[in-house]
């Protein structure tokens, strides 16, 4: 597998926990802890935006879950992105592809303790992760790896980021080169 190994599995994890920690006093990252297990999850808050306060921790503060009693990383999202003319750099002149933009809301999959689990990048029990949980309940997910993380965008009509209306529900997996960030060994 040619994956490129996650930034926050190549963190140790007690430094990744302090530094997490220092960008949440400084505002700049939330700690929401899931009400139904030891697991937490940070978010990059809007203040961390409007003041570019952007390092290392509060990039990869994107929905990341970790279980910080176990001291492991459990679930990889994207870490942050900027769009062109955001940040500094040149776009590379590189080929590419272009692909419709579906404004939904993000899906994490991942699993956890042997069952596979949803989450938003902000929140365990959002509306749009107890939706996307419901779908996974539904399916034979025998197949999924449980070392990877998933990420998926949900379209649906009842979806408060929905394009508009009359829109199908639909859940594309964002591309495996994307997502498929495999576990430090």
């Amino acid at each position: 597998m040619n994956d490129p190994i996650h930034p926050a599995r190549q963190i140790p994890f007690p430094d990744l926990i302090a530094g997490l920690k220092r960008a949440q006093g400084l505002g700049h990252v939330h700690r929401r802890p899931n009400a139904t297990s030891t697991l937490q999850l940070y978010i990059y808050t809007p203040r961390c935006v409007y003041e570019d306060g952007w390092d290392q921790f509060s990039l990869i503060a994107r929905g990341l879950i970790v279980d910080e009693g176990a001291g492991r990383v459990v679930a990889t999202p994207f870490p942050k992105f900027f769009n062109v003319g955001e940040r500094h750099g040149e776009v590379p002149d590189l080929p590419f592809e272009t692909f419709e933009k579906l404004d939904g809301s993000l899906i994490i999959v991942f699993n956890d303790a042997g069952r596979w689990h949803a989450a938003t990048k902000g929140a365990f029990d959002s509306e749009q992760a107890l939706w996307a949980q419901a779908r996974l309940d539904a399916h034979d997910l025998s197949s999924l790896s449980p070392d990877t993380t998933y990420l998926f965008e949900a379209v649906y009509p009842e979806n408060s980021k929905r394009l508009a209306d009359g829109v199908r529900p639909e859940v594309p997996r964002h591309k495996r080169l994307e997502l498929g960030y495999r576990p430090a060994l």
